[in-house]
């Protein structure tokens, strides 16, 4: 009788470790998919249409191409700067604009 519990207990610790790995296992799968997402959507490139008007985009080509970039290259990185400053609490995003952040100069 004393064995049948032992089994019983074994069993039941058994399925209850089986059910955390199981957990274990998910959560791991998940993070490795969320990476994988994470590294394709890098390097996929998309699209991305806006207006500006064509002595702005003259004047921005020479701009970025006087550094040697191209307008799209000078762009992205125009955009990678500003979104840096913003998260950085540099910059200010607001409906009138994009403005430096005054608090910091009181520091």
């Amino acid at each position: 009788m004393a064995k049948l519990k032992e089994s019983e207990a074994l069993a039941n610790a058994a399925a209850g470790t089986a059910a955390k790995l199981n957990i274990i296992n998910q959560a791991v799968e998940t993070e490795t998919k969320a990476r994988e997402e994470k590294k394709n959507d890098e390097k996929e490139k998309v699209l991305l249409n806006f207006y500006i008007s064509k002595a702005k985009k003259k004047e921005y080509e020479k701009l970025f191409g006087a550094e040697g970039l191209s307008l799209s290259h000078g762009i992205r990185m125009c955009l990678d700067y500003a979104a840096l400053q913003i998260s950085a609490g540099k910059l200010i995003i607001s409906d009138s604009g994009i403005h430096e952040n005054i608090l910091n100069n009181l520091k």
